[in-house]
């Protein structure tokens, strides 16, 4: 894996998984941190997949903004 690659996973703010949403349905939350796919549907997102975008987005309410947090 290059070293670019390494610097678009991030870590899934709800169980760790590493995600790399710009190849994988992943969910960006507004702060930039990021829920895997599975995190994202158990949180009630919906994805349309004709769309290829989230129909609903997942709830994050309880993800505190990452300037408020270190995230590992």
């Amino acid at each position: 894996m290059h070293r670019e690659e390494w610097d678009e996973i991030s870590e899934c703010v709800g169980c760790g998984a590493p995600v790399d949403v710009g190849r994988e349905r992943g969910y960006r939350t507004s702060d930039g941190q990021a829920l895997c796919w599975s995190c994202s549907i158990a949180r009630g997102a919906r994805f349309d997949e004709e769309e290829d975008r989230w129909e609903v987005e997942p709830d994050t309410s309880d993800i505190l903004p990452a300037t408020d947090h270190e995230v590992p």
